[in-house]
């Protein structure tokens, strides 16, 4: 079996098949910090009772048949260039601390995606840019924490706004065939927000 930290730097880039004939130089892990729901941001339910898809609507991207939350409209125009891997997951604790554990935090380790950009340009193979602190996706709806509508205009925002400008400024620089950008968080929700 293959551990989640081998996928995640070695492993997708075959499974993602936009990488066709060049080989992956740079390797960017956006950490999301807090447990970002998948329902309510990249696997939405829209056909589920309300209790299960969460606050948020599905919307269509720019590729025929995938949909994603509505908390990211800036990246539903870019889905022509990332790939969704809807069934990762990780048998540990379900604990943020555990969690984050699991996720590789190696090479250069920077706070944006516009320093990972540049870090990138220069040639660095390995970037973590860590948002587990930024922009905390643990909504649970009770003090202190806040509920999952914070979602769209706090961590689904900042993040929209900076996958979206790393994945187009990869593109235009051309980087974006050598460049494979991961996302993910610690864990997700189960079904019933409990």
């Amino acid at each position: 079996m293959i551990s989640r930290r081998e996928f995640l730097w070695t492993g997708a880039a075959p499974l993602a098949g936009v990488f066709r004939g060049k080989p992956v130089t740079t390797r960017i892990l956006l950490r999301l910090g807090g447990g970002p729901s998948h329902l309510d941001t990249w696997d939405p339910k829209p056909d589920a009772p309300s209790e299960i898809r969460g606050p948020y609507r599905a919307i269509s991207t720019n590729v025929p048949g995938m949909r994603i939350s509505e908390i990211f409209p800036r990246l539903a125009h870019h889905a022509d260039k990332y790939a969704l891997f809807r069934s990762v997951y990780h048998a540990g604790e379900r604990d943020h601390v555990a969690g984050l554990a699991l996720l590789p935090v190696e090479g250069k380790r920077v706070t944006s995606c516009s320093a990972a950009l540049g870090l990138a340009e220069r040639g660095e193979p390995l970037i973590t840019v860590d948002l587990a602190g930024e922009n905390s996706w643990d909504a649970h709806g009770w003090g202190p924490f806040p509920s999952l509508a914070s979602y769209r205009d706090g961590p689904g925002a900042a993040f929209d706004r900076g996958c979206s400008s790393l994945l187009e400024d990869l593109h235009q620089r051309g980087m974006l065939t050598t460049t494979m950008v991961i996302a993910t968080g610690e864990f997700g929700r189960s079904p019933r927000i409990n």
